[in-house]
């Protein structure tokens, strides 16, 4: 992995991300250059990568997400 991607936790502490990879999240949907960070004990999706790089619209209600 270079360069090193380092992973801000809500603490402030940073924390070095281990790996990078393509995740597979349904069959139409692929997310490249997901970082895989141990210490963290959530996994989180990034809106804007969604957006920007996918050009997925995203739509939020209270009891749905629409891609």
């Amino acid at each position: 992995m270079d360069p090193l991607h380092f992973v801000s936790m809500a603490d402030g502490s940073k924390v070095l991300a281990h790996g990078i990879e393509t995740v597979n999240i349904f069959p139409f949907l692929c997310i490249d250059n997901v970082l895989y960070v141990p210490k963290f004990p959530f996994n989180l999706l990034s809106i804007n990568h969604l957006t920007c790089s996918l050009d997925y619209v995203i739509s939020f209600t209270k009891d749905f997400v629409c891609l």
